[in-house]
């Protein structure tokens, strides 16, 4: 097997090296088969081609609808350019039956196309579930949410959160893993935020954190507000911690808790606030028996699990063996 990365090119450049560049680097190499990591790949390939796509953006209809001019061009040309290269492969990989919907659901896909739900790999072995009172008594309650800055992340409206709990009379404490790097002009507005509120003191901004572990064992409760995502690797990393999680209800952070999370309408911070308070009134034995199911529901994310999955869909698209049943051509949403 060999391993080739791809430096960070604009899309003309990228579309060109692996469209005319890769063939030739397979056909002289004679390689058997080609897996794409990287939500592209290309139009035509000398071997069976994995695409690998994760990028609820340019498919999640809520989303779609949100982009204005140059942005729902550019959208419509990256989705219909993945369906060329969806067109092109052997068989398509997608992180949840959610992404997949996404897929599916708009005009345009590639007819019947074979696409393989495997979940991302996430090192559950990394985190623990240490002993929890519930609820927790004469102290603000520890809120964190783990993510990179970004719009669709959504943290803003957890700054308001922060706000409307104090308002409520719930004193509630919030730590952002976002670093201004990845979105200046985002985290300024989230900045700006914390000071119309006056909640500077209440949300704390750390920057990116190396060893999420504490983060989620120091916490009472996990945030994600993402408008959108093809899965979320703070939820399965909050569940193996034993940590409850507050999420928007949207199709992957739903498909991932599996009834074990307090959901609320994305972008609607009373309901989240709700959520907030419904999670505060679980009883600790119920919270036990939640936690408990979710932690073990994480272990299914684990590495081995995605490497097994992913090499039987080599093999099958080599037509070295038949499509793994537990991983459907056409999974529903």
């Amino acid at each position: 097997m060999a391993v080739r990365a791809v430096p960070r090119w604009s899309v003309a450049r990228r579309l060109w090296w692996e469209s005319v560049e890769l063939p030739r680097v397979l056909r002289q190499d004679r390689g058997d088969a080609l897996l794409n990591l990287t939500n592209s790949g290309p139009l035509r390939s000398p071997v069976p081609s994995i695409l690998y796509q994760r990028n609820a953006l340019w498919f999640d209809p809520s989303c779609a609808r949100a982009f204005r001019g140059r942005a729902r061009v550019a959208a419509a040309a990256r989705r219909q350019l993945v369906y060329l290269q969806m067109r092109g492969s052997a068989v398509t990989i997608v992180p949840s039956a959610a992404m997949a919907g996404f897929l599916m659901g708009r005009r345009g896909t590639p007819g019947a196309p074979a696409i393989r739900v495997i979940p991302h790999a996430v090192d559950t072995e990394r985190f623990t579930r240490p002993r929890r009172t519930w609820p927790p008594a004469d102290r603000p309650i520890r809120m964190v949410s783990v993510g990179h800055a970004a719009p669709h992340k959504d943290q803003a409206l957890l700054v308001q959160l922060v706000a409307r709990l104090r308002d409520q009379g719930l004193d509630a404490h919030l730590s952002l893993t976002i670093e201004r790097d990845d979105s200046p002009s985002y985290v300024d507005e989230i900045q700006r935020e914390r000071r119309r509120l006056a909640v500077e003191d209440r949300v704390e901004l750390l920057g990116r954190v190396a060893g999420v572990e504490r983060l989620y064992r120091d916490a009472d409760v996990m945030l994600f507000p993402s408008l959108s995502e093809s899965f979320g690797f703070p939820i399965v990393e909050a569940m193996a911690s034993g940590l409850p999680v507050v999420s928007s209800a949207i199709p992957a952070s739903e498909e991932l808790l599996g009834g074990d999370g307090w959901l609320f309408p994305p972008g609607d911070v009373d309901a989240a606030a709700s959520a907030v308070h419904r999670l505060m009134g679980t009883s600790s034995h119920d919270m036990t028996e939640i936690t408990a199911r979710a932690a073990h529901a994480a272990r299914a994310y684990g590495w081995s699990a995605n490497a097994v999955r992913i090499a039987a869909t080599v093999e099958s698209a080599l037509g070295l063996r038949p499509p793994d049943p537990d991983v459907p051509d056409r999974p529903t949403a």
